[in-house]
């Protein structure tokens, strides 16, 4: 076996290159069974053994870690959850968007049942205590529910 990112010879259970020091199989650059120079990396077999190349154990070196959420962009905006919190926020619109369902499914049930009895005077006091929550949540609120902060 051999080292996909130097070319360096290892024993078969070896797990980490004592040359380069990299786990086996990080980089694409070297075929593991007969350690010919990969030049390209989109290449699906080896040119010299046959090999197939996206059997190995091989992969990309790795990145960042990707912050998990719903977003396209991955980091959502304070702005837009402070926005979102002041004119939606008795409807829990700004903890939909910050990730936090189940608070949001109260506040919005909570919410339609004060608008739908808004015509009695108790529809007004739920809709304003649930103003009053928001204020509280946009203040005190700095992470989404996956624990990233704000950007």
């Amino acid at each position: 076996m051999f080292c996909t990112n130097c070319g360096n010879e290892l024993n078969d259970k070896a797990t980490i290159c004592t040359k380069c020091g990299l786990p086996v199989g990080v980089e694409k650059k070297f075929c593991a069974a007969c350690g010919t120079e990969i030049k390209n990396e989109r290449q699906a077999i080896c040119l010299n053994c046959g090999v197939p190349l996206t059997n190995q154990a091989v992969r990309k070196a790795p990145t960042a870690p990707a912050i998990k959420s719903g977003l396209q962009g991955g980091v959502r905006s304070r702005t837009v959850f402070i926005l979102l919190g002041i004119f939606l926020g008795a409807y829990g619109v700004h903890n939909f968007y910050a990730g936090y369902k189940s608070k949001a499914f109260v506040q919005l049930g909570v919410g339609i049942f004060g608008l739908i009895t808004s015509f009695f005077l108790i529809g007004g006091v739920i809709l304003l205590g649930l103003t009053g929550w928001a204020i509280y949540e946009i203040v005190t609120t700095t992470v989404d529910a996956d624990g990233n902060p704000f950007a």
